[in-house]
């Protein structure tokens, strides 16, 4: 090590105050891993590529003491900072740098960045539906989707779900036709207990703002033009306000787009009871209100006993949540008979004509 330029200085055991520089340094090390795995649906188990990253990230940054950074330090030349990339963002992997693929076959498939290999000059890139991680150089990191999306804890699932599914009873809903798109789909008919035009859209809204925004507007202009009511349902993917968000970032340009969406599409937003947010984190440290029940006026005041409540989860990170109609009897109304009326003038009169 001497030959190296290195020298040990020991410190007595269990004195970690005798070796301030490197214990700030482990927390500094930890803080990053902490924070770069919750922003990712990543298993715990890739915190080992998260730790070698922050490594390599503060091995270019310069410390406070010296000028120059470690890495130009130890290699003599400044780092390529080109060649860093966001951690834990999706990638389309071209298959020709993996496999020979079959002509018809898609060129990429898609990946999650977890590292950099130490052996080359290549990317480390994850694939879920394998569970096997790949090293592989051409790529097209897709970071700007990692970076604009709501920090609530999940990458965009648009093509790795199954979809959005409605059923209903034809007994009380008439479908006459539909509309069906990647984030939504809508039911046009007639709600028959009371012939009411009726239009449902069940929506499973995207990550990035400025795609919500143009769902909203299309969802605006679908729902001032219908001829009848409207119920909006599902997962909203956005909060209205900073109270339903809980352990991440709050956009209020987000927010403020969605509500004027609410508002302008003349829609209420029903009241949930039994649990404040309907989505959480599988690590319990962020949690938000992504899933409502939007209404129209008419809808609401032809069902005014309606109400919401939000369920206890147990298959998937969103609480289910129900739409009811609760009638409430609490029996005949109470009558108090005071003695004293039996001695007002023509009261046996009264009860004997009613």
């Amino acid at each position: 090590m001497k030959n190296d330029g290195i020298i040990a200085h020991l410190t007595p055991p269990y004195t970690p105050q005798h070796n301030g520089v490197s214990e700030r340094r482990n927390r500094t090390l930890l803080d990053m891993v902490r924070f770069m795995m919750s922003q990712t649906t990543l298993p715990k188990s890739f915190w080992n590529y998260a730790l070698e990253t922050a490594a390599r990230i503060l091995n270019m940054v310069p410390p406070k003491k010296v000028e120059k950074t470690p890495y130009e330090v130890w290699h003599g030349q400044a780092p390529k900072l080109s060649y860093l990339k966001v951690w834990g963002c999706e990638a389309l992997v071209k298959r020709d740098t993996l496999t020979k693929p079959d002509k018809l076959e898609l060129r990429s498939i898609k990946c999650i960045f977890v590292g950099y290999p130490k052996e080359t000059m290549e990317y480390s890139f994850y694939y879920p539906p394998e569970n096997k991680v790949l090293v592989a150089q051409n790529a097209e990191f897709l970071e700007n989707s990692l970076i604009t999306q709501e920090a609530s804890g999940s990458l965009e699932l648009l093509n790795k779900s199954g979809g959005i599914l409605c059923a209903w009873d034809t007994n009380f809903f008439k479908k006459d036709h539909h509309t069906i798109s990647d984030n939504f789909i809508a039911l046009y008919g007639m709600w028959i207990p009371n012939n009411q035009k009726l239009l449902i859209i069940s929506v499973y809204a995207p990550q990035s703002v400025s795609s919500k925004r143009m769902l909203w507007s299309y969802l605006e202009s679908l729902i001032t033009s219908w001829n009848g009511e409207s119920l909006i349902m599902g997962d909203f993917n956005e909060v209205r306000c900073i109270e339903e968000r809980w352990g991440s970032v709050f956009n209020s340009h987000g927010a403020n787009a969605f509500n004027s969406f609410i508002s302008n599409s003349g829609l209420n937003d029903i009241q949930l009871e039994g649990f404040s947010f309907t989505w959480a984190h599988p690590s319990a440290t962020k949690m938000s209100k992504l899933d409502r029940f939007l209404m129209s006026n008419g809808l609401l005041s032809a069902f005014p006993l309606i109400s919401a409540i939000c369920l206890d989860r147990h298959l998937s990170d969103h609480r289910p949540i129900l739409l009811k109609e609760v009638f409430s009897d609490f029996g005949p109304t109470p009558f108090r008979f005071y003695h004293s009326w039996l001695e007002l003038p023509g009261f046996d009169d009264l009860v004997s004509k009613s």
